[in-house]
């Protein structure tokens, strides 16, 4: 762990000694260092950010009713920045934004008015069983993105961590539990079933019981060995020789999945360990350029894009950070957890 944290704070040192826009300054020393947002130096450095051209183009983009467009699926036959609101949340959040800033204030009310019915979203529904209790949790997902604890997601998270108790009740995924527990709650008579929401669930990690959390995360590695997260061969015990690679960013998406989960360390040491291997001799990291994603890259930082490697060498160095920093902090979370546990026996 000290030289996950050597390595890391070792880094963002040397990135923050640069000459690097106010939005790079910011999201290291918030997400990296740890800066408390409320100091003067750092409310002085989001009056910058708000000022930013990344700003800029998000609010350029943001329609009259906070929305971008399609809530979640992507129309390929129109080209936008942002495709749809949930990209332009999620990049808006990257980038340093929250619910007091006007861009995201305005996409929550947008999203609450959706998750309430009062807004219809543009985007085509499925016509299937699974589709109402589906979209309510994705709404949901991103309402607690932007509101961390919000009344309003309490009984669906309540919900589908009940359905997930049920289906793991044994210590293990038991399909049969899954299939009786939302045949009960959501009236689910097929044979396919909505597939359980982790990451939502895990949004509100300290909530679940460490043996749930546990079981959750034993099935979830066991389920990416044969599949990968996301990407078919984005598999963390079958990792690229060289960093430098062109799909690397692939297995960018299954690290931050199960980051997301207390006590990852027991599977991911590995990867880690590659990770911080991986770094140029400069020491940063750089993944070359990367093949083209259809869905698109949001973690970019600079306005010039990569026509500079700099530019490239410090959002994938600064996206790097953000993944070691979650990983320290979700082992000490479990490491300070069996702690407080072993005092109170």
């Amino acid at each position: 762990m000290i030289s996950v944290h050597k390595a890391m704070m070792d880094c963002a040192q040397q990135l923050l000694s640069q000459d690097i826009n106010p939005v790079i300054r910011y999201k290291l020393l918030k997400d990296v260092v740890g800066l408390s947002t409320d100091t003067p130096q750092m409310k002085a450095l989001k009056e910058e950010v708000l000022a930013s051209p990344l700003v800029s183009e998000l609010d350029d983009e943001q329609l009259y009713d906070g929305s971008w467009g399609r809530f979640n699926s992507i129309d390929y036959t129109v080209k936008k920045k942002f495709p749809t609101t949930c990209i332009a949340v999620e990049r808006a959040l990257y980038i340093g934004l929250n619910n007091e800033d006007t861009i995201l204030f305005n996409a929550l009310e947008y999203i609450r008015d959706v998750f309430h019915k009062k807004v219809r979203v543009p985007d085509r529904g499925e016509v299937n069983e699974r589709w109402p209790a589906f979209s309510q949790y994705r709404i949901a997902y991103f309402l607690e993105l932007l509101q961390p604890y919000s009344e309003d997601v309490d009984q669906v998270w309540h919900t589908w961590l009940y359905i997930v108790q049920r289906a793991f009740s044994e210590g293990f995924y038991d399909h049969e539990k899954n299939q009786k527990a939302q045949r009960e709650v959501f009236g689910i008579t097929g044979k396919r079933l909505i597939l359980l929401p982790f990451n939502f669930l895990l949004l509100r990690r300290n909530d679940i019981p460490d043996r749930l959390q546990h079981a959750m995360l034993d099935y979830c590695w066991e389920r990416h060995l044969k599949n990968g997260y996301f990407w078919p061969e984005a598999k963390l015990h079958q990792l690229p020789e060289s960093f430098y690679y062109n799909k690397t960013h692939r297995w960018f998406s299954s690290l931050e999945f199960f980051i997301t989960f207390k006590g990852n360390s027991r599977y991911l040491q590995g990867p880690i360990e590659w990770v911080i291997n991986g770094r140029s001799e400069d020491g940063l990291w750089d993944f070359g350029p990367q093949i083209k994603d259809p869905f698109g890259y949001y973690r970019y930082l600079s306005t010039e894009g990569w026509k500079k490697r700099q530019n490239r060498v410090i959002d994938c160095t600064v996206e790097i950070l953000v993944i070691l920093k979650k990983y320290l902090d979700s082992n000490q979370e479990q490491k300070a957890h069996h702690f407080t546990d072993q005092q109170s026996e």
